[in-house]
């Protein structure tokens, strides 16, 4: 009695988890989001970076000169000490271009991560209702070791008083041990499904709360996240081959320069009356355009519009490739309702054959293969009947996601 009211007194630790909240958790947690939204971080500078390009560039330095004989016109050592400011007058469209190239390559980050995020959401979901249906074969066959148990101490007692041979008893103890070799390789399994959801989830799991989704109604496809990225990543290389070719067009900088000079060793210089040149400011403006280069761009815009194509291919298979995903989803969802019902149907029937078998083999009047046979039966068919649960809950999910819809928004 001390120890029953100590337990009681004792806080509890041990509570299911929600799988809102494992989903949740995985959206703050999981490594694969964390890379994703990195790299979105990462497309953000590049572009920022490519956005400060259009800025004048202003730059500093110093040189320092030294030759061991002085000449008439040139200083034993200089020192030249400046400031230069260059701007691109007209660079051919190649910086719009670039900006534009970031631009679409930070779009297609931002929708590889939802679409990571929702493939995610998707492979927790169908990792939770495959644990809970792996528990329910479990707890069904743990019902059946028990009831196994039952039956060899009761033929055991016959045994022991001459009413029934041994090979009663082995029968028995044969089926119990392969029923607890099934029970230890679920158990496994379990542990190994549990392992991977909370590598994905970031939390220990360890009970799973009961979950179901609404039930869907008729949506219509949409373009996945994963198809938006390509369709991106597309515009990106266009516009990279809009940069390439701006070597065409002429390329016009203006470029100021300020420096400050200061001699030592300029006697013959001096002796001929020549005063160096202590300060000097220097504008320049530059024009330049590729004449000639045995098309060596012409070829580098060839191939990005080449890698263009091919992702536009891609495109097109992906978007037929989820049409009919979606369509499969739909019939996959209204199979698994026959199974539910199909599973009941065959739940029921086992029970009831169960019932009547183990009556008549208490009284003798079946053998052990028939009774084993319909306690093995009622075992499945209860695992069948879960299995069939959770593989609809399942298919509701994937209906979700092949509609391109947020799977914990319809978590009930």
């Amino acid at each position: 009695m001390k120890r029953v009211l100590l337990a009681l007194t004792l806080p509890i630790y041990i509570y299911a988890q929600n799988l809102g909240v494992l989903i949740k958790s995985a959206h703050s947690t999981n490594y694969m989001l964390l890379s994703s939204k990195y790299n979105i971080q990462s497309k953000a500078k590049e572009l920022d970076s490519q956005k400060s390009s259009y800025y004048p560039t202003i730059d500093v330095g110093a040189a320092y000169l030294s030759f061991d004989k002085v000449s008439p016109f040139q200083a034993g050592n200089t020192l030249n000490i400046y400031v230069k400011a260059r701007v691109d007058i007209f660079d051919g469209f190649r910086k719009s271009s670039q900006v534009e190239q970031k631009e679409s390559a930070y779009k297609a980050s931002e929708y590889d991560l939802i679409y990571v995020q929702r493939t995610l959401t998707l492979d927790i979901i169908q990792d939770f209702y495959n644990t809970k249906s792996a528990e329910a074969s479990l707890e069904a066959l743990r019902e059946k070791s028990t009831q196994l148990q039952a039956d060899i101490k009761k033929i055991k007692k016959f045994k022991d008083a001459g009413l029934a041979p041994q090979d009663f008893v082995d029968k028995l103890q044969s089926a119990y041990d392969a029923n607890n070799y099934a029970l230890e390789s679920l158990k496994l399994n379990i542990k190994t499904l549990k392992s991977y959801l909370s590598l994905k989830t970031g939390v220990d799991i360890d009970i799973l709360e009961d979950a179901t989704l609404k039930t869907p109604k008729n949506l219509q496809y949409k373009p996945s996240e994963a198809i938006k990225s390509m369709q991106e990543k597309a515009k990106s290389i266009e516009a990279a081959a809009k940069a390439v070719n701006a070597a065409y067009y002429p390329n016009v900088q203006l470029e100021n320069s300020y420096g400050f000079y200061d001699y030592s060793r300029d006697d013959s210089l001096k002796k001929m009356g020549i005063e160096q040149v202590d300060k000097q400011n220097k504008i320049a403006l530059m024009a330049n355009m590729r004449l000639f280069d045995k098309g060596s761009i012409k070829k580098q815009k060839q191939a990005l519009i080449l890698q263009k194509k091919a992702l536009e291919e891609q495109i097109n298979f992906q978007t037929k490739q989820e049409e009919i995903r979606h369509k499969l989803s739909l019939d996959r969802l209204k199979t698994a309702q026959l199974n539910i019902k199909s599973t009941l149907s065959a739940k029921h029937a086992s029970q009831s054959v169960y019932k009547s078998i183990k009556a008549k083999f208490d009284a003798g009047i079946v053998d052990q293969v028939t009774y084993l046979d319909a306690l093995s039966t009622q075992t499945a068919s209860l695992a069948l009947y879960k299995k069939a649960q959770y593989d609809y809950e399942i298919a509701k999910a994937t209906y979700y996601f092949t509609s391109n819809k947020n799977i914990e928004d319809y978590i009930k």
